[in-house]
């Protein structure tokens, strides 16, 4: 179980963060639900979710585009290898993986601002044993593996694959986003072997939680041109067991 320390500083971050019926639920997810896929809206608290859009808003984000290493085999098997915006434009259609923008390692646009502490503060405890404790209170421990801030636009794409690789347990989808409507696109595509699907809106302050264990993939289809610049924001947390990769 979870240290009293660790508990108590949990506690105290959701209060900080979170509303309380986003984060009751998130304490308790339903364990019957087939798809291990969890979906909690207004999670955070206005000035919080604000914030943390503030942060992004004013951060410096940086082109990224991978290929499929093996382009013939399916979602299951799919991995990416990283290239240049030339490479990637110069491959076929079927080996393009992604292309979308992720945060700069330093977001130099917006150094030690209020923001930025905001966010540095939401992700701190995230990475922290408790808050993986949320997902599985029992079995192996599990800790960060991945933190990932993306940003989308019209054009911008991930094909369908699966994050169930290293030992990653569990991924977390914040979308930080301004605003969204249908006209935009940017949804978020689940399937699985048997033909069901779902597919989830990226509304504001919404968090998604899925196990990667779970036998399905997802995707994001190429987002049309119905508004200018990226907009698609997302924070992204992979936790998985301790120890070396």
């Amino acid at each position: 179980m979870t240290q009293p320390v660790l508990a108590a500083e949990l506690d105290d971050w959701f209060t900080h963060h979170f509303l309380t019926a986003a984060a009751e639920a998130l304490r308790q997810p339903d364990p019957e639900d087939p798809w291990q896929l969890h979906i909690f809206d207004d999670v955070l608290l206005p000035e919080r979710f604000d914030a943390l859009r503030g942060f992004l808003e004013a951060a410096r984000f940086e082109p990224v585009y991978a290929l499929a290493s093996s382009p013939g085999e399916g979602p299951q098997a799919m991995r990416g290898q990283p290239c240049d915006a030339a490479a990637f434009d110069a491959a076929p259609l079927d080996r393009r993986l992604f292309r979308f923008e992720r945060l700069a390692e330093r977001a130099e646009d917006a150094p030690f601002s209020l923001p930025w502490f905001d966010f540095a503060q939401f992700v701190t405890l995230a990475r922290r044993d408790a808050f993986a404790r949320l997902f599985r209170p029992e079995g192996p421990l599990l800790d960060e593996v991945f933190l990932d801030v993306h940003r989308m636009g019209p054009g911008d794409f991930l094909r369908a694959h699966t994050d169930n690789h290293s030992r990653r347990r569990f991924a977390l989808i914040l979308y930080l986003n301004a605003d969204w409507n249908s006209a935009q696109g940017g949804l978020l595509h689940f399937g699985r072997p048997n033909g069901h699907k779902r597919v989830i809106e990226p509304r504001p302050n919404r968090l998604v939680v899925f196990d990667v264990g779970a036998d399905q993939w997802h995707e994001v289809p190429e987002l049309p041109s119905s508004k200018a610049g990226p907009w698609r924001a997302s924070l992204g947390l992979w936790l998985g067991e301790t120890g070396p990769l």
